[in-house]
């Protein structure tokens, strides 16, 4: 939970895990991929929101006719008194008009990753990290998840026909959700289970180097549930030393997959991940 909401909205941090309707919420960057997928999912929980962004987008006519208001600019007038929770993309910039507005108002300002965690306080979360293969792999998670008869809420980073979008609000336990390594975002996750597909050397704007971006990786998995699994790809070396190594020191079943190359080895996260 974040400590933001902990500390200035009572209210909020007192519901019950994964509560969200009868709270207003505004998204600032609505349009992207993710975001407009969570307002998917809150709008579809009871929540009201509201959001902005510069341009008009895939999927506003769809939040709009399910009950959201868009903007397209950001002002500090669009957040409102009645907010509870002022979301951000990780693009939006602290100068934005309406994260000032929020502030000023002791209004919680939380980024897009935390509420992604809000979201799964209820649910068994699945989480597909890695630096390539994220959007592909948790499409075909959240696809089988659904022919198997799970029928699981997602949330993915870009469109996918099969699914009918970005994301999906289902009947079924299971939330799968694609979780980025970008500032540590993913470390908001604490997911039943989770994949590493693969560990290289990107975001060096945020991260150090590739030793930093292991240890990200490592809390990542730290936080999976106890009971929960990790499956690693061997043939990638790095998440194959996660997988045999640090795994097995923070008690984390691991599942290392190999002996594969690139989509193959995403079939073969996505089975034991159905399969778990």
């Amino acid at each position: 939970m974040s400590e933001v909401i902990g500390s200035l909205n009572g209210k909020f941090v007192e519901r019950s895990p994964g509560e969200f309707r009868g709270y207003s919420f505004h998204l600032i960057g609505i349009g992207g991929s993710g975001m407009c997928g969570a307002a998917t999912i809150l709008l579809r929980s009871g929540a009201m929101v509201t959001g902005s962004d510069r341009v008009g987008f895939v999927g506003m006519g769809e939040l709009v006719q399910a009950g959201a208001r868009v903007y397209l600019c950001h002002e500090a007038q669009h957040v409102t008194d009645d907010v509870d929770v002022v979301v951000r993309s990780a693009a939006v910039p602290d100068d934005n008009p309406e994260v000032v507005a929020a502030r000023e108002k002791s209004i919680p300002v939380i980024y897009y990753a935390e509420l992604l965690g809000e979201i799964t306080r209820s649910r068994l979360g699945v989480s597909i990290s890695g630096t390539h293969g994220k959007s592909t792999t948790t499409g075909m998670v959240a696809h089988l998840f659904q022919k198997g008869g799970l029928n699981p809420s997602f949330i993915l980073g870009a469109e996918c026909e099969q699914l009918g979008g970005s994301s999906g609000v289902g009947t079924g336990e299971h939330f799968v959700v694609e979780s980025c390594e970008y500032g540590r975002s993913f470390l908001h996750m604490k997911p039943h289970s989770a994949a590493i597909l693969n560990i290289e050397a990107d975001h060096l704007d945020f991260y150090r180097d590739i030793d930093e971006i292991c240890d990200a990786f490592c809390a990542f998995a730290a936080g999976v549930s106890s009971n929960g699994l990790v499956v690693v790809n061997h043939d990638d070396a790095l998440p194959g030393e996660l997988g045999v190594g640090q795994l097995a020191e923070l008690r984390r079943s691991a599942l290392v997959l190999g002996q594969t190359g690139g989509l193959q080895a995403c079939v073969q996260v996505v089975v034991a991940l159905c399969s778990e």
